[in-house]
């Protein structure tokens, strides 16, 4: 595949702000994973939550739409722009 539509003209008015989308980030991810040097990991938790959206949400409705909830109301807005190497483990006990 040569050309993916990410968005819009006025989602991304410019190439550079379609790249650094979150849609445009899960699909660099994908192409990394199947590279013959290793996978390479995401550069933000909103692509992360793209790639998931993609590839990994449930297929059962009540799950997904579950599921789809906490990501568009409670994860996105709080992590989405948050470097993957920026996140750390809270602990428990």
């Amino acid at each position: 595949m040569r050309a993916v539509t990410v968005g819009t003209l006025q989602d991304y008015p410019t190439e550079a702000a379609a790249r650094r989308s979150d849609a445009a980030q899960a699909i660099i991810l994908r192409i990394n994973a199947e590279h013959t040097l290793g996978p390479v990991t995401a550069f933000t938790v909103g692509a992360l939550i793209a790639r998931y959206q993609n590839e990994e949400l449930p297929t059962r409705y009540s799950t997904r739409v579950s599921y789809q909830s906490y990501l568009d109301n409670y994860i996105r807005p709080r992590w989405g722009e948050t470097a993957i190497n920026g996140v750390r483990a809270m602990a428990v006990g």
